[in-house]
């Protein structure tokens, strides 16, 4: 009986080892296709955070908690492309793959923006909003920033 544990439990090992094995080596061959979708990476994330973005590069990077895609030289802009928003020497949108595999879904898990430069203007009643803010859904023209 014991003999018939310690086989199960290699074995249950073994494949165990084979699907992260596989599923890594999925993600990795899937990170090595993406700066050839910089363009679509591009519509995908301004139609998300409704604003226009533009990035030079784009590359994916593998950290302890899943992938990472990283991107330089960005610029976030207002939807109608009026207005600059922001300005980011380089950010990055990191993917739990550990709750991806829980739930079936890969949701953004971190987001950072290195050497950033925001856009700020006062309004006539004296307030500062960032540039483009009144065009976001979810804005309050109460919000100050004083």
């Amino acid at each position: 009986m014991a003999r018939r544990w310690v086989r199960v439990s290699l074995i249950s090992l073994v494949l165990l080892m084979l699907c992260v094995g596989l599923t890594l080596g999925a993600f990795t061959w899937v990170m090595a296709k993406v700066p050839a979708y910089r363009s679509q990476m591009q519509v995908w994330l301004s139609e998300r955070a409704k604003l226009d973005i533009e990035f030079d590069a784009l590359r994916a990077e593998w950290r302890g908690y899943g992938p990472e895609l990283v991107f330089t030289h960005a610029v976030l802009r207002s939807q109608d492309r009026q207005r600059v928003v922001a300005v980011t020497e380089q950010g990055s949108v990191g993917f739990d793959l550990w709750q991806a595999l829980l739930t079936g879904r890969l949701n953004a898990a971190r987001f950072r923006l290195e050497g950033t430069e925001l856009k700020l203007q006062r309004t006539a009643e004296g307030r500062f909003e960032f540039i483009g803010q009144s065009d976001w859904p979810e804005f309050d023209a109460h919000t100050n920033f004083d």
